[in-house]
């Protein structure tokens, strides 16, 4: 499946199912055979490892026993509500794949709950025509006949087991995949999308809030010796380490980085003035350069050089100022390049109020 087939469904698993096996066309090629073999032997592997997902039984105590047995038989975890009010206060604590109950009332208030998680409801009955289409409407997904086969409950009972290990492999993978998309593979920090995204974010909230922002580009000083004289293998392992250090000098749920080229990296400062941010460049700078890096076979002392542009005032356009700091950012990176290096080049700009 391409990416662009996910686009927009949002954090919906039901949608989410409904979208794959929609995409899913026995007549396609094999040009991308192999990408999906991949994908297929990850998805076997986060569906092996999932621990049982849980489900909730409300019934009438001759029911119970053997109906807990046939839930655990399928493989799930059972809880047992013995009222209304129980079923609905497990179900707000927990979530529950699978609701099994013989009370055509709970079943609408099971549906109308309306979480973002997949919730199964099985009904179970008498044989009657009107029983099944009750359920239904009501909207149970699956209606079962009480004094029916044991062999048809334990199938669908199954079915219903297999549909939430699915549905939690592909909740976990498309998180996963989210995660991905907005962070750097090498260093772990957030990429260039990541910084696209959210950095005018952030300046309009500091527009919105009146409060000071700052931003810095940060550049490894002569990164390409490094990679010449020890190897692109170091020169990554440089950059790994060099992300780490000045993720560790952040003010933690405040700062961030994010990697914008090949050894470029910006910093995000919100609400700090220039003096702060300045103060926090300062040491971001002496980290990297206070002790060598270290990896196999390799020592290496680095350096980098910082431009820093902070405001504190309330822009009047909040995108054109965010595209005006980082250009002040950038050419204040350029000047501490031109001036030697390893160091860090500030300016304040200043904007008219509304």
């Amino acid at each position: 499946m391409q990416p662009s087939m996910l686009h927009g469904i949002g954090d919906s698993p039901t949608q989410l199912v409904r979208e794959i096996l929609k995409c899913r066309d026995p007549s396609r090629d094999n040009r991308n055979a192999g990408a999906e073999d991949t994908a297929a032997n990850v998805m076997t592997v986060m569906l092996r490892v999932q621990a049982p997902p849980a489900s909730l039984l409300v019934v009438d105590t001759e029911l119970c026993d053997s109906l807990r047995l046939a839930l655990h038989n399928a493989g799930f975890e059972v809880t047992v509500a013995e009222t209304a009010d129980d079923a609905l206060e497990a179900l707000s604590i927990r979530h529950h794949a699978l609701a099994v109950t013989d009370r055509l009332g709970l079943v609408r208030s099971f549906r109308d709950r309306g979480t973002g998680r997949l919730l199964q409801i099985i009904l179970i009955g008498g044989r009657e025509q009107c029983a099944m289409e009750a359920a239904l409407d009501a909207g149970a997904d699956d209606f079962v006949d009480a004094r029916g086969s044991e062999a048809l409950l334990q199938a669908r009972l199954s079915s219903a087991r297999r549909m939430s290990t699915l549905e939690s492999a592909l909740r976990a993978a498309f998180t996963e995949g989210r995660r991905l998309a907005m962070t750097d593979e090498l260093t772990g920090v957030a990429n260039r999308r990541f910084f696209a995204t959210h950095y005018p974010r952030e300046i309009a909230r500091a527009a919105r809030y009146a409060s000071a922002v700052a931003v810095a580009m940060c550049d490894i000083d002569h990164f390409k010796r490094i990679n010449d004289r020890c190897g692109h293998a170091a020169g990554d392992e440089v950059l790994r380490q060099f992300a780490q250090r000045l993720q560790s000098c952040l003010r933690h749920g405040t700062d961030w980085i994010a990697r914008v080229g090949g050894e470029e990296f910006a910093v995000v400062m919100p609400e700090a003035d220039l003096e702060e941010a300045m103060s926090i460049c300062q040491k971001l700078r002496a980290t990297v350069s206070d002790s060598p890096f270290n990896g196999k076979s390799m020592e290496t002392r680095v350096t980098a050089s910082f431009g820093l542009a902070a405001i504190d005032g309330m822009p009047r356009d909040p995108k054109r100022i965010a595209e005006r700091l980082l250009s002040a950012a950038d050419r204040a990176l350029y000047r501490s390049k031109a001036a030697g290096r390893d160091r860090v080049t500030a300016v304040k700009l200043r904007f008219g109020r509304r």
